[in-house]
């Protein structure tokens, strides 16, 4: 596979390396302003990295990196953007350039434009020994302020070389605004905020401030020829979010453990959550609790069938329902 450098890329694209740009960003800067598809540009900047940080260069398959095709569009970049010739400077006013061309003139051939290709091949070597020097340094810091790993990697160092071989190997990279590499989530949004993650989640209310305005009666069977595993009271949610009913009571005009026939109030067990929209069945005889029906326990009819009040109280005993039916006696 065809090798290049950043002076290589530079001569061939006309886009310098600006100060301080790291070569993944310059090589998506590039990248940017050709044709070609961004992800093969990240191929090949996951290909340039790993020649310079991997223990092991020869160890990635480059068969799949087009690497020739991003130098083949730089060069056609820099061609398109250089109107006055290849040695000419795109950012430079036309009295430069004429000044530049005269002083060329005059002043004969440019030594480095003799060494040709030879040249390139030089700077190809002296480029890595660079690059070597410089992970020498970011290493040390690394190991002062970043805890052992090289900033703005992913690797760790003191990890084993199977260890750092996964690592550079990880789900690919993406640009956002300010060039920075930010990690591919696995969501469609991009996002991993786990608020957004969980929009689906409905919300659960369990007090009676909350639940204001929600709960109603919707059904009844309180005649007096019905038994009291068949006489029952229904409630219903009609509101948007769940309500979380345990320890919630229903008790009847008469107040429950003060009621003079010594019937307590009914309590919903732990954990009782009635959705949006469902419905509860408060049954007076006894019988096994479910999801959608709620036993009493006694063996007598409790609601008086002329009329009385249905009053339902949260765990801390405040008003979430009072509704009256009838003439209570």
């Amino acid at each position: 596979m065809t090798r290049f450098s950043i002076p290589d890329l530079e001569d061939r694209s006309g886009v310098d390396k600006q100060p301080g740009e790291t070569v993944a960003e310059y090589l998506r800067r590039v990248g940017q302003r050709t044709d070609l598809p961004p992800e093969d540009v990240e191929a090949v900047i996951r290909y340039t990295d790993h020649q310079q940080f991997s223990p092991d260069p020869s160890s990635m398959d480059a068969a799949d990196v087009p690497l020739d095709e991003f130098l083949q569009a730089a060069e056609e970049l820099g061609e398109s953007d250089q109107p006055t010739g290849r040695d000419a400077d795109p950012r430079a006013d036309p009295s430069e350039q004429q000044e530049r061309s005269i002083s060329q003139e005059m002043s004969g051939p440019s030594p480095d434009s003799t060494r040709g290709s030879e040249t390139d091949d030089e700077t190809s070597y002296v480029y890595p020994v660079l690059v070597v020097l410089g992970i020498v340094m970011i290493v040390a810091a690394a190991l002062v302020v970043g805890g052992g790993q090289i900033p703005g990697t992913d690797v760790d160092l003191m990890s084993t070389d199977d260890d750092v071989d996964e690592t550079e190997t990880t789900e690919p990279t993406q640009a956002n605004e300010t060039g920075t590499d930010e990690p591919l989530t696995d969501n469609e949004t991009g996002t991993d905020d786990p608020a957004q993650a969980n929009e689906t989640e409905a919300a659960v209310v369990d007090s009676a401030a909350e639940a204001e305005g929600q709960l109603e009666v919707t059904d009844m069977a309180v005649d007096s020829s019905l038994e009291p595993d068949e006489e029952f009271i229904e409630l219903t949610n009609t509101g948007e979010t769940a309500l979380d009913m345990s320890d919630w009571t229903v008790r009847d005009r008469e107040g429950g453990a003060v009621d003079t026939r010594g019937v307590d109030p009914v309590t919903f067990p732990d954990g009782f959550v009635l959705e949006a929209g469902e419905s509860v069945r408060i049954v007076t005889g006894p019988g096994q609790d479910t999801e959608d029906t709620v036993h009493w326990g006694y063996d007598t009819r409790n609601w008086h069938e002329d009329g009385d009040v249905i009053i339902v109280l949260d765990g801390n005993g405040e008003e979430v329902l009072r509704y009256q039916y009838g003439s209570p006696p």
